[in-house]
């Protein structure tokens, strides 16, 4: 069974820009990985993230994980430093303890990527 997020969630405001690009920035906090059939799949959490929605407006996450995040390593961040980049919309289901599945929405695939402070 699949449950999407409730109205007031931060996440619904995604849902009519999956696989479309969208800016965001964030504190920088970690790399990580994620291994697929084929080859790790490098990871970057952000917190205290704003991103910026088409058409205007704002919304914000405390935290997101950034997949396929290669270009974001090659800028070399440092913790706390604060990093803007667009990335893509992509919808996932997240299994929750229960055993549902819940709609949620997330990035990959960040270019244009650049440390806006440190």
């Amino acid at each position: 069974m699949i449950e999407a997020l409730d109205p007031a969630q931060p996440g619904d405001v995604l849902k009519p820009h999956v696989k479309t690009q969208v800016k965001i920035n964030g504190i920088f906090v970690k790399f990580s990985s994620n291994y697929t059939t084929t080859r790790d799949k490098p990871l970057c959490l952000l917190n205290d993230v704003v991103i910026s929605l088409p058409g205007g407006g704002e919304a914000h996450y405390g935290h997101c994980w950034v997949q396929w995040a290669e270009a974001l390593k090659r800028i070399e961040p440092q913790t706390g430093d604060r990093l803007e980049c667009v990335c893509r919309v992509g919808k996932y289901f997240k299994t929750l303890d229960n055993g549902k599945q819940q709609e949620r929405y997330g990035f990959s695939w960040p270019e244009q990527c650049k440390i806006l402070t440190t």
